[in-house]
């Protein structure tokens, strides 16, 4: 994969304005056959409502698993010297392939009960709880949002990337979705907030968190410090890898700025109310 096949690719996408997927992401996260696919594909998903929605998850995950990025869509890999085969890989995933067997599998799959999934702020959703009600807390703890993260995700499912720019190809500043949980002035008070309106509703709870200092400014001992103001706590840490997000930070050139995949410990909590 070289840089004039890659540029190529992103002058030809850059021009298509009829297909919005194309035009944003051609060249970037998928080759220009790639996006033109999912244009094509989004632009012709049934009309009936469920299988309509059971189309669009299958084109969401197949995006997410032919994405030329190192895990969330932060940025999309470069024509470097390091990542150039991690590019050349994901180019040529298959899109029908993966849309296919996606919705193979997920056509498979079956709930033995109904359930319901809501979209709200978490802290707003506690006030919801009732005693015995078991949650599963796992908050941001980036400092930097996590729309960032998932953008493209997002474009896929509306079919509407809107204007977008820079190296992660993001959309305009009104679609990316700010978190209390991502500012360091605010962090702190936003899961204090959450864990005690948990407590007081009798809940139990998992909390997940990274075992040390991070970019938001909080820690695993800081988060489970403020656990234990409304909880009995049990502590467990597990190691795991996850991914950098990539990058060129650190002006490097052809260069990755930092591994794709780090070695990490992740903190769990065990909480139940006092």
């Amino acid at each position: 994969m070289t840089k004039a096949t890659v540029a190529a690719d992103r002058m030809w996408s850059a021009e298509r304005s009829d297909l919005p997927i194309t035009a944003a992401y051609g060249g970037h996260y998928f080759s220009a056959r790639q996006a033109i696919w999912f244009d094509a594909l989004r632009s012709t998903l049934p009309r009936n409502l469920e299988t309509r929605q059971l189309a669009l998850a299958s084109l969401i995950q197949a995006a997410s698993q032919c994405a030329a990025s190192p895990g969330h869509t932060a940025q999309p890999f470069q024509p470097t010297l390091t990542a150039r085969k991690f590019l050349f890989e994901s180019w040529h995933k298959d899109v029908l392939f993966h849309t296919k067997r996606n919705l193979i599998l997920l056509a498979g799959l079956a709930a033995k009960q109904k359930g319901r999934a809501l979209r709200a702020d978490a802290n707003l959703l506690a006030d919801d709880l009732s005693p015995g009600d078991l949650v599963f807390i796992d908050p941001p703890y980036s400092g930097v949002h996590y729309s960032r993260f998932y953008h493209v995700l997002e474009s896929i499912a509306s079919g509407k990337p809107g204007t977008v720019s820079g190296i992660g190809r993001y959309p305009e500043n009104n679609k990316r979705p700010r978190s209390r949980y991502s500012i360091q002035t605010q962090a702190s008070n936003a899961i204090e907030h959450l864990l005690r309106t948990t407590a007081n509703k009798g809940a139990k709870v998992v909390l997940t968190f990274p075992d040390h200092e991070c970019s938001n400014g909080l820690s695993g001992d800081q988060v489970q410090s403020i656990a234990s103001q409304y909880f009995n706590t049990k502590r467990k840490v597990v190691s795991s890898r996850f991914s950098s997000l990539g990058g060129t930070s650190d002006q490097r050139g052809d260069q990755a700025g930092r591994d794709a995949r780090l070695n990490a410990h992740e903190l769990i909590l065990l909480l139940t109310p006092r």
